[in-house]
């Protein structure tokens, strides 16, 4: 098949191959490539010994058994050269970053001063300013940059969304909120990065939840505390084992959420995650409530090795028949990728830089697709929980300026 027109489609540069590139992103790219948006894919890391994960993958070479990607690695194990691939790239085109949170800026930074457009796995960053110039940087070359908030475009948020902007349940008041990770994480590559001093699990999950809150109510955090204890991962690295928390809003309600890497393994579920938002009426008051790890979905296994009873998620992301070869994905974690890669699409076949900058505009104040300029308040609260993080659990406050700053109380 010969490329007709290369903007209708864009070629693909992935940075890193752990666990998300696995399981979601390039099965998703793969797709799109399969359809016609994406044409050649390259993935980048540091090890060999990661790409052979990915070509020995049973679940992606049964979805796509006829489909393959340029490999970029390093040859020194402590060096990552993610420079070479983005250089090697026409401009124009996608590179999608999926390395350890602290990594983000330097990369994302890279692609854009290469002219590349940009999917990045959340938070964008650590550090407000950072956001910022991100942002700016962006809009200034006309390239897009999208954050995988993939929680945006589960329906259950839509809906939440829509009810709240109808005022079907008035006044947000308080909610509660858990996300607990599986135990084996704290086996895998997690320990080498997920320390005290470059990560926590507020920044590498809670920021779904606190975008989230944003995206359907549009309100501001202007105060956060948290309590966190320490733990030691197998290799003997630090890390936040636990950690909870407690936002308060502008309107001066609360949000508490609880953390940690350890739900255990053997249960039925993959995760422990939901969601509880309590609303004032004038004379009653409105609930939201969201499972999410249990979407009413169960299966039994039987095979050589064991019996295996599951709660399975359809909505997240799985591989399904369809009615071409093969398996197709779906899911609101494909939904989020799809959508973003229509509107790289879109910024590629408009030539005019003020013409760019007016569209990616109107996706910024759409508020649906995560983009540094609807996120950046995201960043600037992980910042100041790491704040709080980092002075025993004090009392942080946000004023929101121009330059926004923080007081500890």
């Amino acid at each position: 098949m010969s490329r007709i027109d290369s903007l209708l489609n864009t070629d693909v540069t992935i940075i890193w191959a752990w666990m998300y590139v696995h399981d979601v992103i390039l099965p998703s790219i793969y797709h799109l490539q399969r359809i016609g948006k994406v044409w050649n894919i390259s993935v980048c890391t540091r090890q060999k010994k990661s790409i052979d994960n990915i070509l020995k993958n049973s679940k992606i070479n049964d979805a796509f058994p006829n489909q393959s990607f340029t490999s970029y690695v390093s040859e020194n194990l402590d060096s990552f050269d993610y420079k070479t691939a983005i250089k090697n790239m026409p401009d124009n085109n996608t590179v999608v970053i999926s390395v350890p949170d602290h990594l983000h800026f330097e990369i994302v930074m890279e692609a854009l001063n290469c002219n590349q457009n940009v999917l990045c796995v959340k938070p964008l960053t650590l550090d407000y300013k950072e956001s910022k110039e991100i942002a700016k940087l962006a809009k200034s070359k006309g390239l897009f940059v999208w954050i995988e908030y993939h929680k945006r475009f589960d329906n259950r948020s839509l809906l939440a969304k829509k009810a709240y902007e109808k005022w079907d349940f008035w006044n947000f008041s308080i909610w509660e909120a858990k996300m607990i990770e599986p135990w084996n994480y704290r086996l895998s590559n997690f320990q080498n990065w997920f320390t005290k001093d470059d990560a926590d699990p507020f920044s590498y999950v809670w920021c779904h939840y606190v975008d989230l809150v944003s995206f359907i109510t549009n309100l501001k955090v202007k105060e956060i505390s948290v309590k966190w204890w320490l733990g030691k991962f197998p290799n003997g690295n630090e890390w936040y084992m636990w950690t909870s928390s407690r936002l308060v809003y502008e309107n001066d309600w609360i949000l508490s959420m609880t953390n940690w890497l350890g739900y255990p393994d053997k249960w039925a579920w993959f995760n422990e995650q939901s969601l509880m938002m309590f609303f004032e009426q004038e004379n009653n008051s409105t609930v939201l409530k969201h499972d999410d790890q249990f979407r009413w979905c169960s299966h039994i296994y039987d095979n050589k090795e064991n019996d295996l009873f599951k709660y399975v998620n359809p909505d997240f992301f799985q591989l399904i028949p369809w009615s071409w070869e093969w398996y197709k994905p779906t899911g609101y974690w494909y939904n989020s990728i799809d959508n973003i890669i229509n509107e790289i699409l879109t910024i590629r076949n408009i030539s005019n830089l003020e013409d760019k900058k007016e569209f990616l505009s109107k996706v910024d104040s759409k508020w649906i697709i995560a983009t540094p300029y609807n996120t950046n308040l995201t960043d600037l609260v992980l910042e100041a929980w790491r704040v709080s993080l980092k002075n025993n659990w004090a009392i942080v406050e946000i004023n929101y300026w121009e330059n926004p700053w923080f007081i500890i109380k």
